[in-house]
């Protein structure tokens, strides 16, 4: 393997959140649509639902259906179920879309579309194939934003979880969370893209925005990133924004599916330039190394490397560091020092209604106790972040849950790890 892809690999066994010969195996049911599955139904069943955790289920069920081949009929009966179980989530997902964009089209609101509603419209071959759990807009200009906010609140939307006092764009890079009533469907306005509005570092990102599309066929006026800046976005909202969990297979074939699409078109010259130019060297290079171990997408040495220069020595850290290293970095990047003593003091003392939902395991805790139990924690993180090993590019091992799914999809598929 080259050298510059070699850097940006998940190292072999448990590293980067997930078991690198358990997530081969399991890509390999994406891009072979005639692999093995297993016989058992219960073994079919727990494989196909850690294939829709992964967010590739409705991907893997309809290329193995039109394949064909050797399915026996409960695999059949499986890989249907699981497809028509994506249509009518996506069929749901629609009908709460085509209400949302009548309300906003009465205000004169044209969105920018992100991550699913996008990629399911654009991108995939059949748009259920891309799952979402909720929509996600984006309104630059931060009035407006929270204009559509309003509207929203006017027409029954609530928010499902707890609401956080204070300015909203300090260290979010959207609006609190609405639930439509009608329909349960969850909507989240955004101002920014992967940092929050307030964050010294969105200036970097705005390039991001230039270029962007129309998006035909929908009923009201929507727009989407260009397929080079959507690559950057994508990359670094799951190995940047949510590098502190564990990263989804889901983020590779949006990736092999924006650069299939677009064909010749797709230029890998100007994705390294915003990658670069964005701050997102890393990130975007993790990304597409992978995409092209596990999936086979054709991403050329010369972009990696250059990726691998504008990076430097500035490798992801661990996993169980990854977290106290995020919040440093809102702190050091906030806008001035009143942005980042309200961003300090939030994470110190949150609304009780967040430790709750935060720390479910403890309800039957009085909240006084929960505050001091939240401030160990922070502690703990911090000393294992200062005083953390010089490994970079590598992670903490698997949880007792991954290593069980890791487990799962080797005897599934009939491999050892």
């Amino acid at each position: 393997m080259p050298r510059a892809a070699q850097k940006f690999r998940i190292p072999p066994g448990a590293a980067g959140g997930i078991d690198a010969s358990a997530w081969r195996r399991l890509a390999r049911l994406v891009t072979d649509p005639r692999a093995a599955l297993p016989a058992a139904p219960a073994e079919l069943d727990a494989l196909l639902d850690r294939l829709r955790w992964e967010g590739v289920g409705a991907v893997v069920a309809r290329r193995r259906l039109e394949a064909g081949g050797t399915l026996t009929e409960p695999q059949r009966r499986a890989l249907s179920r699981e497809a028509d179980r994506h249509k009518a989530a996506f069929a749901a997902t629609m009908l709460a879309f085509e209400r949302l964009l009548g309300l906003l089209a009465a205000g004169g609101h044209a969105p920018v579309l992100l991550k699913g509603l996008h990629l399911a419209h654009c991108y995939y071959e059949a748009p259920h194939l891309r799952p979402m759990s909720d929509m996600d807009l984006l309104f630059p200009d931060l009035a407006e934003a929270e204009e559509v906010q309003r509207v929203l609140a006017g027409h029954g939307f609530t928010s499902p979880y707890p609401v956080s006092s204070g300015s909203p764009w300090d260290a979010q890079y959207h609006l609190p969370t609405l639930r439509d009533p009608q329909n349960g469907a969850l909507v989240e306005i955004h101002g920014s893209l992967i940092f929050a509005p307030r964050d010294r570092r969105w200036r970097a990102m705005r390039p991001l925005l230039e270029g962007l599309e129309e998006i035909p066929g929908l009923p009201g006026r929507c727009f989407g990133l260009a397929p080079e800046a959507n690559v950057v976005f994508l990359l670094a909202h799951m190995f940047e924004q949510h590098s502190a969990e564990p990263p989804r297979l889901v983020a590779l074939a949006d990736v092999a599916a924006v650069a299939e699409k677009t064909g010749p078109a797709f230029g890998w010259e100007r994705l390294g330039a915003l990658a670069a130019g964005c701050g997102c060297a890393v990130p975007v290079a993790r990304g597409l190394a992978l995409a092209r171990e596990y999936l086979g997408l054709p991403v050329p040495e010369p972009l990696l490397e250059r990726l691998e220069q504008a990076a430097g020595d500035d490798l992801p850290y661990t996993l169980e560091t990854r977290s106290a290293h995020i919040a440093l970095q809102k702190l050091g990047n906030a806008r001035n020092p009143l942005v980042a003593l309200r961003m300090g003091l939030q994470l110190l003392a949150p609304p009780p209604a967040h430790l709750r939902q935060k720390y479910g395991e403890r309800r039957h805790w009085p909240v006084a106790l929960l505050y001091p139990y939240r401030w160990a924690d922070q502690a703990r993180q911090l000393v294992r972040f200062f005083f953390r090993r010089p490994e970079k590019g590598r992670s903490a091992p698997f949880s007792p849950a991954d290593e069980a799914r890791a487990g799962l999809a080797a005897r599934v598929t009939g491999e050892e790890p």
